[in-house]
């Protein structure tokens, strides 16, 4: 671990900012109606904790939700905050049920691509003219390149990663699309996270983008779940600051669910996460999900959670309903009136609302901090007092005849990361 703190701790030791950080939404399918609200002119004065004019700074659709739900696309632009469309190509590595949404896609298939379709550059060039034109007709004012999932630099994924990166931007330049780009790492964490890999995998994609004119890199290593160890949490802390190091360019958490907030702490520049629904992110778990199998029962997605600013995180809805009516409800509810006027009650009846509005007032809490051993200093102190609070929210979990538990590994190993981090600092100064 020492290689991981030494070079943490020399990005952290002339980390100022007054850069505000970013939250990225990525709304579900029937969430419209939310980031409608919640982006409207007269909603800010009233509902939103903290000075932000709107508690989202990004709304990112999955491609198959853009073509159904137009109007997230028309409220983003009404408020004025770019648009991003997530063309999900990493489902391009799998085959996929004949009648999931994403094969019906202009440029999905249900039939798994292959090496080949990418190093051809006829096969190439349609499946980017494919992508590209459907983010700009579904609304998108940042483009973000067909990206893939690698487990390992070796893996011949991740030259084609690099080489999509790189026809993006000539098939722009030769359109004359005119919009900011945004690129995407999806890297298997155990062989991109080490420092060992760093050269072979982060480095070289940092440097790519960098050359390519990317305006921000979406980082995301999977799998991560709330879970993880703090050699794990300590590697992707540091991977994150290492790309941001190499290419100079604002870095955001893809998919960062309980870790976005921390990283952003740590000094990357905002993250990206669904609405109360997911804490993690399990790229291989994800494409096994839509592979056939069967006849396949239909479902919504998940139901919304209810987000514990406490806890950094949000929970299953029953476990969530269960907390706020316990003796622990003075110590969980949403302590802001302007956000659930009504207190538990308000936030059970509105969770993807309330949810929203705690990461961005998070987010804002650590953009008041602008120092990043200072934010640090907060995330420490944070993540002791959610670690206490989930092992009393296990014991009132475990009373009910709940089979449900609440992980403080990733919590703790979060916190540790901070603190260590902070030590190291202080003798690094001294």
């Amino acid at each position: 671990m020492t290689e991981l703190t030494t070079y943490m701790i020399t990005c952290l030791a002339t980390e100022w900012t007054t850069v505000s950080s970013e939250l990225f939404i990525r709304p579900g399918l029937n969430d419209h109606e939310v980031i409608a609200e919640l982006l409207a002119p007269d909603a800010s004065s009233t509902l939103l904790p903290g000075d932000r004019q709107i508690p989202i700074d990004r709304v990112v659709a999955d491609a198959h939700i853009a073509i159904r739900r137009p109007q997230l696309a028309r409220a983003a632009a009404s408020a004025g905050i770019p648009y991003m469309v997530d063309p999900l190509t990493h489902f391009w590595q799998t085959d996929l049920r004949e009648s999931d949404t994403l094969a019906a896609l202009p440029y999905g298939d249900s039939i798994a691509r292959v090496s080949e379709d990418f190093t051809s550059p006829l096969k190439r060039e349609t499946l980017l003219a494919g992508v590209l034109n459907f983010e700009v007709e579904h609304g998108a004012t940042i483009v973000i390149p067909p990206y893939l999932y690698a487990r390992t630099p070796e893996d011949e994924w991740f030259q084609r990663s690099l080489e999509l990166l790189e026809a993006t931007r000539r098939r722009m330049d030769r359109t004359g699309l005119r919009l900011p780009l945004f690129a995407i790492l999806l890297a298997g964490h155990q062989g991109f996270a080490p420092p060992s890999m760093w050269s072979a995998g982060i480095d070289r994609f940092a440097r790519k983008a960098q050359e390519i004119g990317a305006a921000g890199i979406g980082v995301s290593f999977s799998p991560s779940t709330p879970k993880d160890s703090y050699g794990k949490v300590l590697a992707m802390f540091a991977g994150t600051a290492r790309i941001k190091q190499i290419s100079g360019l604002p870095i955001y958490a893809w998919r960062g669910g309980i870790y976005g907030a921390g990283q952003t702490a740590a000094g990357i520049n905002g993250y990206e996460s669904g609405i109360a629904t997911s804490e993690g992110c399990n790229i291989m778990r994800s494409l096994g999900s839509r592979r056939p199998k069967g006849e396949q029962k239909k479902s919504g997605g998940n139901p919304p959670g209810i987000f514990i600013d406490t806890l950094g995180r949000s929970v299953p809805a029953k476990v969530g309903k269960l907390l706020l009516s316990s003796s622990l409800k003075a110590r969980v509810m949403c302590d802001d009136e302007r956000c659930c006027p009504d207190g538990a009650t308000s936030t059970t009846a509105r969770p993807r609302q309330h949810a929203i509005r705690m990461r961005s007032r998070q987010l804002r809490s650590q953009d008041a901090l602008p120092h990043v051993s200072w934010r640090l200093h907060q995330l420490s102190k944070d993540t002791a007092t959610g670690s206490t609070l989930v092992l009393q929210a296990n014991q009132i979990l475990e009373a009910a005849g709940m089979k449900e538990r609440l992980p403080t590994t990733g919590l703790d190993a979060m916190g540790r990361v901070a603190h260590h981090l902070l030590s190291e600092n202080a003798a690094h100064a001294a």
